[in-house]
């Protein structure tokens, strides 16, 4: 498996005209799942054959930590600039659906992801799920900052935000 280089700023779509900036969980959990994978890889935690079981207490305490540095990185780069930070996750994206890469190694890529979901729920008081299928796709970059371009729905979602 060919690990990961990216970071959650990469997934971070600034929308300047709301001061909201938003992290998309649905397009963050492929990094997040090579990231935990990578801590079993480091402490040679997995056998040949094995896989990580999401319902473990292993697997818990590896996401949790991940997930505490996802947070502290946010918090970190955007504090000082009074903005809002969401973590969105759509309902409606596709939970039973493994990804290839990660076939290998995660017992049950749905159990993954809601045991991800629990865990970011239980540590950020700025987590939403919602039942739009918001993709948040449409950005620009300058100087390594994507400005998001919302649409219609995506317009709709950050006004909701905004009156928070």
């Amino acid at each position: 498996m060919h690990l990961v280089t990216s970071s959650v700023t990469d997934c971070l779509r600034y929308y300047v005209s709301y001061n909201i900036i938003i992290l998309h969980l649905d397009k963050y959990f492929d990094c997040l799942a090579q990231k935990i994978i990578a801590s079993y890889i480091e402490w040679k935690l997995l056998k040949e054959n094995n896989k990580i079981n999401p319902n473990s207490k292993l697997f818990t305490f590896f996401a949790d930590s991940e997930i505490k540095k996802m947070l502290s990185t946010i918090r970190e780069i955007f504090y000082k600039n009074n903005l809002k930070i969401y973590i969105v996750y759509s309902k409606t994206e596709n939970l039973h659906a493994t990804p290839v890469p990660f076939e290998g190694w995660i017992s049950d890529f749905d159990k993954f992801k809601k045991k991800i979901v629990n865990l970011i729920k239980k540590n950020s008081k700025y987590f939403i799920i919602t039942d739009f299928n918001l993709n948040f796709d449409n950005f620009v970059v300058k100087n390594g900052i994507k400005y998001g371009i919302p649409s219609g729905l995506e317009i709709e979602f950050l006004q909701t935000l905004r009156s928070k």
